[in-house]
């Protein structure tokens, strides 16, 4: 299953589960769907992520993102907080998303533009981990909100962890343009 694939079933799901948990006429309906939706053993959704698995690493950060986004819309008829679902989208869109397009796409085009190789290309494996990881501490406001409070002050460490990325990025382009040319 390639990265496309993997966000259309994920966008069908996010609906299926929508329109469940609005049929759902008391709480132990709702309940139910909660637990087949997003349950932490067999949930429709975690089956489905483990999916994410087998994509390429060029992939895995904005289907990473999708499947965020998705589980912050799914959560919401299950009660949790509409302004953490909102902010969530945001910082998944602009760090799990565009800044991942934008790093992944800086290390293609650093040695393109300046004719020559990345002068760190191990930095492309740091940087992909740090978004990865600043992307799940971001998304892990919501731990703290429902039941993980310790998970708390470690939310802030996301933004460092995108600024390790962003710097890996800022040490090869200028390395790359101070290299001396042939």
């Amino acid at each position: 299953m390639d990265g496309h694939e993997l966000t259309e079933r994920l966008i069908a799901l996010r609906v299926e589960a929508l329109e469940a948990a609005a049929a759902a006429t008391d709480e132990a309906e709702l309940d139910v769907v909660n637990l087949d939706f997003l349950g932490r053993k067999s949930g429709r959704l975690l089956t489905l992520t483990r999916g994410i698995g087998s994509l390429s690493s060029a992939e895995r950060p904005a289907v990473g993102a999708v499947v965020s986004l998705a589980v912050a819309v799914a959560v919401a008829p299950f009660g949790a907080q509409t302004h953490l679902i909102a902010d969530a989208a945001r910082h998944l869109l602009t760090v799990g998303f565009l800044t991942s397009v934008v790093v992944a796409m800086s290390f293609r085009l650093i040695p393109v533009l300046e004719r020559v190789a990345l002068p760190w290309p191990g930095l492309r494996r740091v940087a992909f981990w740090a978004l990865l990881g600043g992307v799940a501490l971001r998304t892990a406001e919501f731990g703290a909100t429902y039941g993980a409070p310790a998970l708390g002050p470690l939310v802030p460490l996301s933004g460092a962890l995108v600024w390790v990325a962003v710097a890996c990025v800022a040490a090869n382009l200028a390395r790359a343009i101070t290299a001396p040319r042939p």
